[in-house]
């Protein structure tokens, strides 16, 4: 499907509304980390309907505060973390929730929480930003599966915890390899920047999407 002027990136339909990709929140304001520099110029826009966009916005937010609170993320991520999420629990002391349940944890012999993550809304956001991302970059909506691989995350309660995480290093270390010499896309790549390559032969496309540096998200697509 090509994609028209005011058509939704993800359904087709006539788009009523502009989302950004990935969403704003992910982009600091100068208030939550100083005048060092503006993160919300050139951001990626697609237009949309509000069924994807507005509808999935706590998605969004979630997504944010599991991404942002990363221990490999840059330290702009964590000032955002800390100023951000501060005043949001604040104002709406519930969102303390979307830590919980956690487990003590430790990197690199510190101290420190692992958080269990709702899957569902994560992936679900994800899905959305990848599917924007695609349509940004080839101008065409993708209608196929995805398969969304997240290199930091680990497998905790699983039978093959084991055998799980150390596919997941593997892919990780393999679409490193591979994708080591394309380009970065992305004004504010501290921030938000992604890479992809395209099979003509496979028709697989694989997109590798980079949160504050540090959260790494694989996705494979097949075909269109």
């Amino acid at each position: 499907m090509r994609k028209e002027k005011g058509a939704c990136y993800i359904c087709g339909k006539t788009a009523t509304t502009t989302e950004h990709v990935p969403p704003k929140c992910f982009f600091p304001e100068k208030k939550d980390i100083g005048d060092v520099k503006d993160y919300r110029q050139q951001l990626i826009t697609i237009p949309s309907c509000n069924e994807h966009n507005l509808k999935k916005s706590k998605d969004d937010e979630y997504a944010w505060f599991i991404i942002v609170s990363h221990f490999q993320n840059v330290s702009v991520a964590q000032t955002h973390s800390n100023t951000k999420i501060a005043r949001a629990m604040l104002r709406n002391p519930i969102l303390e929730n979307l830590y919980k349940p956690h487990v003590p944890a430790s990197v690199d012999g510190m101290a420190t929480i692992a958080t269990i993550v709702d899957g569902k809304r994560f992936f679900n956001a994800m899905d959305h930003i990848s599917r924007g991302v695609y349509y940004h970059h080839f101008n065409t909506i993708y209608s196929g599966t995805l398969n969304i691989l997240v290199p930091s995350f680990v497998y905790m309660d699983d039978p093959d915890c084991q055998g799980k995480n150390e596919q997941m290093n593997q892919w990780e270390a393999t679409s490193s390899e591979v994708l080591q010499d394309y380009p970065i896309y992305g004004a504010n790549p501290e921030i938000f920047h992604y890479q992809v390559v395209q099979s003509s032969q496979t028709q697989i496309t694989a997109l590798r999407l980079v949160f504050y540096s540090g959260f790494i998200v694989d996705v494979c697509m097949n075909g269109s």
